[in-house]
């Protein structure tokens, strides 16, 4: 070997040794980035987790209020049958009321009849007693005059028998 090309030799070894320290920088760079990376995927990872977790609640949340909704619509349901025999009723009782309220005047026309009739049957009553009253003066009168004309009649047969021969 000579002494250029030792000089030669060592200056390709010099490269050589900063190629081979650039490699491991290299390297260890290439090693951070993937260490970078892999910590990156790592926590995009646990964020997707994380966004799993929240969306499952999300669902959870939408099923529990697609319940809750059937549940009003099921109950509004209700309320409305509910609504619509309570009016079937209310105008079954208004109809029960305008029966009831018919029914009364019939009673008021008739107790109006019937006080009208009792007003003539008690006048009929009066006059019934009234004329039981005279008849009753009159039988009194017929058996005065009945006793006097027994009194006269026997008075005339008195007489009549003083003239017989």
């Amino acid at each position: 070997m000579r002494g250029g090309d030792f000089q030669l030799f060592s200056v390709v070894a010099e490269k050589i040794k900063q190629f081979a320290s650039q490699n491991t920088k290299s390297a260890e760079n290439i090693a951070q980035l993937i260490d970078d990376v892999h910590n990156k995927m790592q926590s995009a990872v646990s964020v997707i987790d994380k966004i799993s977790t929240i969306i499952e609640k999300i669902n959870q949340s939408y099923l529990n209020v697609a319940r809750t909704i059937e549940k009003q619509i099921q109950t509004s349901g209700d309320l409305t049958l509910k609504i619509n025999e309570i009016n079937v009723n209310t105008n079954n009782i208004a109809g029960a009321i305008v029966q009831a309220a018919v029914g009364v005047n019939e009673i008021s026309k008739n107790s109006g009849n019937s006080a009208i009739a009792s007003n003539d049957f008690s006048n009929i009553i009066s006059t019934i007693t009234e004329a039981s009253k005279h008849s009753d003066q009159c039988a009194k009168n017929v058996q005065t005059a009945a006793s006097d004309l027994d009194k006269i009649s026997k008075s005339l047969n008195i007489i009549v028998n003083k003239f017989v021969v």
